[in-house]
């Protein structure tokens, strides 16, 4: 949508918004006609939604809808949608709202469950870069971002915790900690390779998952890759953690010899 339009859209739908609060306040505010409020939260809605479109940072529209959207479960579905068309500039919005549809899923009437559902996935991207923003920032507590992941739906936390295991910006206990709790994700399909530029951390990380993992992918993994993160979680890893998650790759009878023969050097 052009800019213009929606501007003379955003207009169009003042006008009548002001037309119905003048209505309202003609019988008063305990005495207006349901239909009356009806549409005036509706306009109020569809004009929100427009208004993210148009600004360049629209935090202050989330500001002013949140306080709403607390107790009015519709009002949360709309921050939802403003999201999905643009994320503000401040990431702690995005992650308030992702918590606030979360919450949601879990606690909502059956047909705002399933609106807070989809509207979770299509905001994944939107999450994804506001937690990178957050480490980054150092602006969100561990803590925090566990809880906000054990509300999300099963597959788009496993995908934000693995997005985070293969990026080098996740903190260093933060990073194991999403590892551990992976492992306890017996459906879960581990990653065969790694990012191309990934650091040892990363490495590190990738091949615990292989080797405790209860799917046991190790077999598939390219051997020079599986050695390269053997090696790297030689090289930072503390000997507790060295010991626990080397011993399956020596133990593997289904692996080279060579491969096997790297997780002892």
């Amino acid at each position: 949508m052009a800019p213009a339009s929606a501007a003379a859209i955003a207009a169009r739908l003042r006008a009548r918004l002001d037309v119905l609060e003048q209505q309202r306040a003609g019988f008063g505010e305990l005495y207006a006609p349901p239909h009356i409020i009806t549409q005036i939260d509706a306009i109020k809605r569809e004009l929100a939604l427009l208004l993210a479109t148009m600004l360049d940072d629209p935090s202050p529209l989330y500001e002013q809808l949140w306080n709403r959207a607390l107790s009015e479960p519709p009002f949360m579905l709309l921050l939802g949608r403003c999201l999905r068309e643009r994320a503000p500039a401040n990431s702690a919005w995005t992650l308030r709202v992702i918590a606030g549809l979360a919450q949601l899923r879990g606690n909502g009437a059956e047909h705002m469950r399933e609106q807070a559902a989809a509207l979770l996935q299509a905001n994944g991207g939107a999450l994804e870069a506001a937690i990178n923003t957050a480490l980054a920032a150092e602006a969100s507590a561990p803590n925090f971002r566990m809880r906000l992941f054990n509300l999300l739906p099963a597959d788009l936390a496993n995908t934000q915790m693995m997005n985070l295991v293969l990026s080098s910006t996740a903190p260093h206990d933060f990073g194991w900690d999403l590892v551990e709790h992976l492992l306890g994700k017996a459906e879960l399909r581990l990653p065969i390779s790694t990012p191309v530029a990934a650091d040892e951390a990363v490495l590190a990380r990738w091949i615990t998952l292989h080797a405790l993992h209860p799917a046991e992918q190790r077999p598939t993994l390219d051997a020079a890759l599986a050695r390269s993160g053997l090696l790297a979680l030689g090289r930072i890893g503390e000997p507790a953690r060295i010991l626990r998650n080397t011993t399956p790759f020596i133990e593997d009878q289904r692996l080279e010899p060579a491969l096997r023969i790297s997780a002892i050097e």
